[in-house]
């Protein structure tokens, strides 16, 4: 109430013009709140209408604002599904609460949202109110995806509490394996082999697709560990993608493990503008095929021709670098001639 008579003294001393500068410049949110604490500013004002009440319910809850969160309802929010998720992955349990009372029912996702940020009493209510209905392997790999340790050993005791048969879990760890391989958590990579994972082949992949060559290192070492032994890596696929995305120690490690397609290594490599990486393709015996240089050189004119395309259509946008682009296309140019001449 002592708020309220401040800001009501306050406003009194501004005449209306100057209110409705205020309203035409200030943020939404700011508004509500002048309207809710300033008789006056409640009366000369209407409520916006440039706005989603929704954001406003979201942000509120987010920040654990319970007035805000009525004050959003009370100007046609209704998203309270996003209310629940924004105060779960906060730890707001009376935000929480107070989306239920409003019928918010999507407990799984509630979860997802408090495991993923390690909030375990939130959990604890999201199971308690989920029931039956709520799914322990979901929230564990939300877990290892931020490395939220003991919430992956909450939702392992529920899994084991709730599984009749215990074997069935493996594939639940091995979802857990795989998010903390993206992760790049080795530690819960390691828990998640101890409790039943055996997905190293998928774990490989993914330790390439991220460039963590330790991970990489780890996954080989699980897959020739197997028995009867797993799929067996494909080496070149890995050359590739770590050209693709530049990554010059994966590439080595690939060729220390066998790879050969440098032919592969260069167009990918070229493709993506790693000049770097063509070199040491070349230096390593690519012997790419006109046809295909010529294919890589028609994917890096034709996204030439958009970057001209938008600059002179819209000049006010700045031109993308074309160093790379010239680079490339002269060092392909070069090697295609080679070939010819050959």
């Amino acid at each position: 109430m002592h708020q309220n008579n401040n800001m009501d003294s306050l406003f009194d001393s501004f005449d209306d013009t100057l209110i409705h500068a205020i309203y035409e410049c200030g943020y939404p949110e700011e508004m509500c709140h002048f309207r809710e604490v300033c008789r006056r500013f409640a009366r000369i004002i209407s409520p916006p209408v440039k706005y989603n009440p929704n954001i406003l319910l979201a942000e509120a809850a987010r920040k654990g604002q319970m007035r805000r969160c009525m004050l959003a309802k009370e100007h046609g929010a209704t998203d309270f599904e996003m209310m629940l998720l924004c105060a779960a992955g906060n730890g707001w349990r009376q935000i929480c609460s107070l989306a239920k009372s409003w019928h918010a029912k999507q407990f799984n996702k509630m979860l997802y949202a408090a495991a993923l940020t390690g909030q375990a009493e939130i959990c604890a209510l999201a199971r308690e109110w989920g029931g039956s209905t709520i799914d322990f392997k979901e929230m564990l790999s939300y877990a290892a995806r931020d490395g939220q340790m003991e919430i992956c050993f909450l939702a392992k005791r529920w899994l084991d509490e709730a599984s009749t048969s215990p074997e069935k879990n493996a594939t639940n760890f091995d979802e857990m394996l795989r998010s903390a391989t993206l992760a790049e958590n080795k530690e819960l990579c390691v828990l998640a082999k101890s409790w039943g994972a055996t997905d190293f082949v998928g774990m490989f992949r993914l330790a390439v697709a991220v460039g963590d060559i330790e991970m990489c290192i780890l996954a080989r070492d699980w897959i020739s560990s197997t028995t009867p032994p797993e799929d067996p890596i494909d080496v070149n696929e890995m050359l590739r993608n770590a050209a693709f995305s530049g990554n010059k120690e994966l590439c080595i490690l690939a060729k220390e493990w066998g790879a050969t397609d440098f032919d592969g290594m260069l167009s990918h490599a070229a493709v993506n503008e790693k000049l770097d990486i063509c070199i040491i393709a070349q230096n390593w015996g690519a012997t790419n095929s006109a046809e295909t240089l010529q294919q890589v050189m028609e994917i890096i004119n034709t996204r030439d021709d958009i970057n001209r395309t938008m600059h002179e259509s819209l000049p006010a946008i700045p031109r993308l670098d074309e160093a790379p682009l010239a680079t490339i296309r002269e060092f392909l140019t070069n090697l295609r001639a080679q070939h010819q001449a050959r």
